[in-house]
This record gives C-alpha cells, sequence and structure tokens, in this order.
C-alpha cells in the first residue's frame, strides 16, 4: 500500500477523545454555535507549528493522494450498534467521535457540509441502508462503489476529505487511486482538459433537475501536479465526442491499474486530497444486526469562508454550509491554512467572477451548522429539555447579558487547558 501511514502517540489519541468526549457532555450537536466556538478555541491550542496532530492531519505529501492516521480511539459501548440509515442517527445528542472528528477538521483546514445531503449534518454517516444495496452511493452494499472523486459535481467541493471508521468486521476495503500514479499520455491529457460535459450530483442529493449543468474539465495542471475531477457514474458521456469517450475509457483503466484496497480498522482515519485520488468501496453483503461496516465522513475546505449571507441562491438542495456562524466575512481558522491546489481549480475563478454554474448554491451563514430544527441552539423542540450545566451561561450569552458568552467560552477554553496541561505537550 503506498498510502501514507500515520500512527498517533497513546497521548494524541487519548487527547482527541477526551477533548471529543468533554464537547459531548456540555453540547447537544454540532448545529450548536457554541459548540462551534468552544472546539475552535480548542483547536487552537493545537494547531501549533509541529505539533503532533497538525501533522497528523496536514493533506497528504506523497503521490498517492492518500494518508491513513491510526491510533483513534472508538468506544464502542459508547458508540452503539451500526444505525440501519442516517436518519436512524439522532442528530440531537452530540456523538463524542462526531465531536472529535469535527475538532480533527477544524485543525486541518474549515469543516463543511451539503445543505442537501444527510439533512446538512456535519458529520455524514456512511452505512450500509435497505433499499439501496444496488444505488452509487454511500448507502449501497452489493454493488462496486465506482471510483469518483467526492461531490465533483460542485466547483466548491471539498479540498479533503476525512473517512473515519467506526466498524469494519468485514474488513470491507476502501479503494484508492491517485491520477498522479495512473499512466496517462499527453494527448489524452489535453482532450480531458477541456470542458465538454457536466458532471452531475449524485443521488444521495435533493435537487433540481431542471437547472442546466455546465461542462468541466476532467484534468488539469495544478501547482504541485496532474489534478483531476472524476465521477463516471454521473457524467452524461453520451453527449461527448467518440474521441473524449475513448479518452475518459483509458483513463478509468489507468486508474484501475493503480488500484489499491485500503482496509481501515476501527480508529483508522483516511485523509484523501479529493483532486488527486479517487476513492471507492468494494461489494459487501449488508447483515443490518447493528454490526455492518460504519463510517463518518466529514468534508474540509482551505477556502475562505463565504462572504455574505445568501448570495447568489441558486440550488438550494446543494447549497454548501459552513459551520462559521458571523454574518462577517471570515477566514480559514488555521492561519497558516494554505490552499493546496484550491486556487488553480480551472472552474474556481468563473464562480467567483460570478459565472452561472447552477450548484453554486446558497453560501448561507448566520444560522450554524445545517441540520438545526428550531430552539435556542439548533435543537429540536422535543430536545429542549434536556438541559446541562452550562445551558444558564448559554442562555445568559442569548439573552445578551454581558459576559455570558466569554464567560462560557473561557470556562470551555479553561477545561481545554486543563486536559492538555495535564496531558503534556505532543
Amino acid at each position: 500500500m503506498t498510502a501514507e501511514i500515520r500512527t498517533l502517540s497513546a497521548k494524541a489519541g487519548e487527547l482527541v477523545h477526551e477533548l471529543g468526549a468533554m464537547t459531548a457532555s456540555v453540547y447537544d450537536g454540532l448545529a450548536d454555535p457554541f459548540a462551534q466556538r468552544a472546539l475552535e478555541n480548542i483547536g487552537a491550542h493545537l494547531r501549533s507549528e509541529g505539533s503532533e496532530l497538525r501533522e497528523a492531519v496536514a493533506a497528504p505529501k506523497s503521490a498517492s493522494g492518500v494518508a491513513v492516521v491510526r491510533g483513534l480511539v472508538v468506544d464502542h459501548a459508547v458508540a452503539g450498534p451500526t444505525p440501519a440509515g442516517w436518519r436512524a442517527v439522532d442528530e440531537r445528542m452530540l456523538s463524542p467521535l462526531d465531536a472529535s472528528l469535527a475538532l480533527l477538521a477544524a485543525i486541518a483546514g474549515r469543516p463543511f457540509a451539503w445543505a442537501g445531503q444527510q439533512d446538512g449534518r456535519l458529520v455524514n454517516n456512511i452505512l450500509p441502508e435497505p433499499g439501496k444495496e444496488h444505488e452509487q452511493t454511500g448507502a449501497s452494499s452489493s454493488v462496486l462503489l465506482a471510483p469518483h472523486t467526492e461531490d465533483a459535481f460542485h466547483p466548491d467541493r471539498a479540498n479533503l476529505l476525512m473517512l473515519l471508521c467506526v466498524r469494519n468486521p468485514q474488513q470491507v476495503p476502501t479503494t484508492v487511486a491517485s491520477v498522479r500514479r495512473a499512466r496517462i499520455s499527453e494527448s489524452d491529457q489535453r482532450v480531458l482538459s477541456e470542458r465538454v460535459v457536466p458532471i452531475l450530483p449524485d443521488d444521495s442529493y435533493d435537487w433540481d433537475r431542471s437547472l442546466p449543468s455546465l461542462p468541466v474539465a476532467t484534468l488539469w495542471e495544478r501547482h504541485d501536479g496532474l489534478a483531476m475531477r472524476y465521477d463516471p457514474a454521473y457524467t452524461p458521456l453520451a453527449e461527448a465526442s467518440a474521441e473524449y469517450q475513448a479518452a475518459y475509457r483509458r483513463l478509468g483503466e489507468a486508474l484501475a491499474e493503480v488500484s489499491e484496497a485500503v482496509v481501515l480498522e476501527p480508529g483508522d482515519m483516511a485523509i484523501i486530497d479529493n483532486d488527486v485520488a479517487v476513492h471507492g468501496r468494494a461489494p459487501f453483503t449488508a447483515r443490518y444486526d447493528g454490526t455492518d461496516r460504519w463510517l463518518k465522513r466529514v468534508n474540509v475546505s482551505f477556502s475562505p469562508a463565504p462572504a455574505a449571507l445568501g448570495t447568489r441562491r441558486s440550488n438550494t438542495a446543494t447549497a454548501r454550509r459552513s459551520w462559521m456562524t458571523s454574518p462577517r466575512p471570515r477566514t480559514c481558522w488555521q492561519a497558516s491554512c494554505e490552499p493546496s491546489g484550491r486556487g488553480d481549480r480551472p472552474e474556481r475563478e468563473r464562480s467567483r467572477r460570478g459565472g452561472d454554474h447552477p450548484f453554486r448554491g446558497d453560501r448561507r451563514r448566520g444560522s450554524g451548522l445545517p441540520g438545526a430544527r428550531g430552539g435556542p441552539f439548533g435543537q429540536s423542540a422535543q430536545a429542549q429539555h434536556h438541559q446541562r450545566p452550562l445551558d444558564q451561561l448559554r442562555h445568559a450569552g442569548q439573552n445578551g447579558r454581558r459576559g455570558g458568552v466569554q464567560d462560557l467560552l473561557h470556562q470551555q477554553r479553561d477545561r481545554g487547558e486543563a486536559l492538555l496541561h495535564h496531558l503534556g505537550p505532543l
């Protein structure tokens, strides 16, 4: 296997686990802006130059485009059995694993979600779902999930994809293949760099199929090498010329030649450069007995946050949602978060200039993470009676009493600092 292997120290794994558990014990969900701010404050301690966790979640450095982080803690007693579909996961209760993964994503860049996918939840649950065994989505099982780049249809797709393994008793492999290891002729690179056909959203999204779709390039040169935007299952190749179809077919064959199987164990997290490597999944037989393969996924961007609320409404189902809550323009949390290919995606500049991409989406902010259901901080009405010790400070901040928000953030920061001090430097 050519993927980079990054093994965390026991101290680092314990730190992430304890911070996730601590956050989950205080907040009801990642839709809560105070949970976001708390993770932001704690994460600031983990972004120092040379820290183990910062290095562990950095973008893959090798031509494979994939890194596997090992040593994260998964408590199956807390996680519980594999749900029968993502809707069975109660978003009103914050999972320690979700909090841990959100924290790691915040160290790596800026986590975000899609409004039209899994109700806009920041952390997606990838597990088999009855009735979807043959789909080309993460809910399938019986069929090969074809290699693809994540959300290839959208110009603002993730730079990094994080996949954390909760359970995988059948050793179902994730398949990965790098465009930089594939043998692609110059003539095919030239053909596939032309904008000929669009890529459509997959079946996990609710989207308006009457909207026009713009053609996109499949290959282009990034500042550090060849890059790719690829999803054959949702690319209408019948609209392309015979020359383009032949080049596209050869690209698929070249990727298949360098494809590798990565078997994730509980506590392993794959980090995939979404411009360099495609990923997929081998078929397996779902049992639906609580023991099936279960991954958690989060998208990470290196780009600055959207500048304004509700700019350029287009297809709300594929609107990109950030967990950043301020209506003012803000940059990536990590001060040294450098774009790794974000700025040289060929469609990026056109969308920034106001190009008519149908999936540019609403750049909504001010409402926190998607998935909010009303109530003070993204709680559902049914969940509001589950009050926790720091709720008094929450409401003080919400009601405008001076110091309420600051006290809450200081308390959470102090708890994080105390834990960091107890565990020592990484």
